[in-house]
């Protein structure tokens, strides 16, 4: 497929915008932010931050992502998109999380998400302290 130069123009913005976020990131790391200010200033960028074990979910024409993070003491954000490149962080009820220690089993230890929908109900299959949940 041959892009014009207006798509090629758009897809040069994104990279240098995504390579640009990235570049920050790493550098307020360097300059004595915590992992965990990081993520939260990827958050609220849009940015989606390193994700283990990712399990992506289309329903209803829209696309939701969860995975192993370094909130993963916490339970699971999960991040929205409609097109698979613009994201929306962290939209889950509960401060972007989809699931949350205090609602589910356990309270460490939480990774390995799987989400899926099964007789018009969504489920989640997930690792919690050391056991299958």
């Amino acid at each position: 497929m041959k892009m014009n130069r207006s798509s090629y123009f758009i897809n040069s913005v994104k990279k240098a915008l995504s390579f640009g976020v990235f570049f920050f990131l790493l550098a307020s790391v360097s300059f004595g932010m915590t992992r965990s200010e990081v993520y939260q200033a990827a958050d609220s960028l849009g940015v989606i931050p390193a994700l283990a074990d990712p399990c992506l979910l289309e329903y209803d024409g829209k696309f939701y992502l969860y995975g192993t993070s370094d909130k993963a003491q916490e339970g699971f954000k999960v991040y929205m998109s409609t097109d698979l490149i613009r994201w929306s962080g962290a939209v889950g009820a509960r401060n972007g999380y989809a699931l949350h220690k205090e609602d589910a089993f356990g309270d460490r230890s939480f990774w390995a998400p799987q989400v899926f929908w099964y007789r018009n109900k969504f489920y989640m299959a997930y690792a919690a302290n050391e056991s299958i949940s």
